[in-house]
């Protein structure tokens, strides 16, 4: 997995299923003690609404571009910003064996 990380936005890539995406999200869960605050969904698209460290994200999947986690607001940017680093290193060494 090669995570890219543009404009506070973590790109996963266009190659998941749901299943996936339900397992990225417990592991984010579990290692980092993300919040789901709500979830919604559409036809072809989904996106959960988390809380980390007191910042708002969002994990987003939709068909046809993949998933993407990004930052919400226009405050604590340089935080946002390190976190998602963070998230990009812990999540290339956990599902490099999804490539």
């Amino acid at each position: 997995m090669n995570l890219k990380l543009e404009n506070l936005e973590l790109s996963f890539g266009q190659n998941y299923d749901v299943p996936l995406i339900n397992l990225i999200l417990e592991e984010l869960k579990a290692k980092y003690k993300v919040k789901e605050t709500k979830k919604l969904n559409g036809i072809d698209q989904s996106y959960w609404d988390l809380k980390l460290n007191g910042l708002s994200f969002c994990l987003h999947y939709e068909h046809y571009l993949g998933v993407s986690l990004y930052y919400r607001s226009w405050f604590k940017r340089e935080q946002a910003r390190k976190m998602l680093n963070e998230i990009a290193d812990w999540a290339n060494t956990a599902f490099s064996n999804l490539e």
